[in-house]
């Protein structure tokens, strides 16, 4: 990790608070008014944090369920999930596969369902639990 000097860290703490809208005190000035500051600015960034940190884990879920589901169910199911009529799979999208719970989404996918195959060892938890995800965005 690099080092900083004094003045740079001082700079960069009122560069931060000016992206948060937020005046900063001067050197020396340490009165009840910029101590209300400093709270706010924590304040701030800690509840800037705090969105960032729940965005972005749906996010990469429905994004890793997206390339799953490319690689591992589009060639039966289509590129949008509406299914193929020359192999007889199901409208992911449909009523009634989204009426499904997502525990039997679940289960068919590791351990299939008819011609479908088991995806049990071949696909983590997860990206199964991603998969469910995914299809869900798939409702019409």
């Amino acid at each position: 990790m690099a080092k900083i000097s004094f003045g740079e860290y001082i700079y960069l703490r009122r560069r931060l608070a000016a992206l948060l809208f937020i005046s900063w005190p001067q050197e020396g000035d340490f009165s009840e008014e910029n101590e209300n500051m400093m709270m706010k600015l924590h304040e701030r960034v800690a509840l800037f944090s705090f969105v960032i940190a729940l965005a972005l884990p749906p996010m990469a879920a429905a994004q890793g369920g997206a390339d799953t589901y490319k690689a591992k169910c589009a060639m039966c199911h289509g590129a949008d999930g509406s299914g193929k009529a020359s192999m007889g799979t199901k409208d992911l999208g449909s009523a009634d596969i989204q009426k499904m719970s997502d525990a039997d989404l679940n289960a068919a996918i590791t351990n299939g369902k008819g011609k479908m195959p088991a995806y049990k060892g071949k696909l983590t938890d997860a990206q199964i639990s991603d998969l469910v995800s995914y299809i869900r965005t798939l409702k019409k």
